[in-house]
């Protein structure tokens, strides 16, 4: 019976919409911004201790002029447009979140369009994927509140999957080497470009775009007086700033004491990449053509198994796995619980910023994220592309 309303409310729902078009999507919008306003004075531990005393420094030194000190642990695309917002006249608080909000509405754009690859001709449930995408709390919450930016790298991996799943492979590349500047774990994404490469023997050129894009955006840090070799290696030194397993993410290095540190982080490294590469070994013989369903289950799974495997995981390195399990419901509604467990899994790591929460969510977030992971794991792997 429950059910049934259900499915009346959401049918009815996608009805209004379609009928609606201008009025749904700008009621989406007013309730995003209500979602989002409230938290623009939170400042977070990350904004005190961090991002005030960049938006400090870009002022002091006269905007692109600092882009020469190595006062961050960023790659410089960020800093790029940190420096534009920093000038607005309001708070350099709500500079920061600006930006991340800005992008959040870009990356539910492409949501929608994602979505409205297999609903061809549909736009009310395209808009509800959109709608689900900016309401979903680890989504607002990580703009909002936080006042972190996992977003802009994720709407380039959005953008990136859309032109895949449009065989447009030039811009594929494109848009994830873009993804790359502004946050190494746009990596999380990397195996399915080289699946993609194999499948359809595309030119291979094609991946020296990567590098190319990584180049050209710390050429104008480069011109301000930046050491080109300093720049070049901003991932690497990054990496280096905190010796800990486990930073809060949900996966299974939580459980390991960070008196293992020496002992287990290079094991842990190779064993990450052997079982990477197992599993696009198996992906590639178990799939000769690979439906547009079937690519988006393919995302999803590395984006949940890359930092499942990794040591050195922060709390906020399954946001892209957030995001692309929403396509996912949308692509395959009877297995929508995906979604709950991969975003549920993500949000109990949250209360570590807002109030100094215990560790028993992080330890609840491992089990909902190792669920979400062992069904993408039995469709990959298990199931075929027919059957999806």
């Amino acid at each position: 019976m429950l059910l049934k309303q259900i499915r009346y409310i959401v049918k009815n729902t996608i009805g209004f919409i379609e009928r609606r078009k201008v009025f749904s999507v700008v009621l989406l919008v007013i309730f995003a911004l209500l979602l989002r306003l409230p938290f623009f004075d939170y400042e977070s531990g990350d904004y005190r201790l961090f991002l005030s005393n960049w938006c400090d420094v870009i002022v002091n030194h006269g905007g692109w002029h600092s882009w020469k000190a190595s006062f961050h642990n960023y790659q410089m695309p960020y800093i790029y447009l940190l420096t534009l917002f920093v000038y607005l006249p309001i708070k350099n608080l709500y500079a920061i979140k600006l930006l991340s909000l800005i992008f959040d509405f870009t990356a539910a754009f492409f949501v929608y369009k994602i979505v409205g690859i297999k609903y061809k001709n549909k736009f009310g449930i395209p808009l509800v994927a959109a709608m689900v995408f900016l309401c979903a709390p680890t989504i607002w919450l990580n703009s909002s509140a936080w006042g972190q930016c996992d977003v802009i790298y994720t709407t380039f991996l959005l953008m990136s999957c859309y032109c895949c799943l449009k065989q447009k492979y030039f811009l594929t590349f494109l848009f994830f080497g873009i993804a790359f500047t502004f946050k190494a774990q746009a990596f999380f994404f990397a195996p399915v470009l080289f699946i993609l490469w194999y499948n359809k023997r595309f030119n291979p050129l094609y991946f020296l775009i990567i590098p190319g894009i990584y180049l050209i955006a710390v050429l104008p840090a480069f011109f301000a007086g930046r050491g080109l070799w300093d720049l070049l290696t901003i991932y690497i030194w990054q990496s280096e700033t905190y010796n800990n397993l486990n930073r809060s993410a949900p996966n299974p290095y939580l459980f390991i004491s960070d008196q293992y540190y020496d002992t287990l982080l290079l094991p842990g490294l190779i064993l990450a990449f052997v079982l990477m590469c197992l599993a696009i070994y198996f992906i590639i013989k178990k799939n000769k053509n690979i439906s547009t369903e079937k690519w988006v289950e393919i995302i999803v799974f590395f984006l949940l198994f890359i930092p499942y495997i990794l040591p050195k995981m922060h709390d906020r390195f399954f946001y892209p796995a957030d995001t692309f399990s929403i396509v996912y419901a949308f692509y395959f509604v009877k297995k929508y619980y995906v979604a709950l467990f991969t975003i549920g899994g993500s949000l109990l790591v949250y209360p570590i910023f807002i109030h100094n929460g215990s560790s028993v969510p992080e330890y609840g977030g491992t089990f909902l994220t190792s669920f979400a992971l062992f069904f993408m794991m039995t469709f990959v792997f298990a199931g075929s592309d027919k059957n999806n």
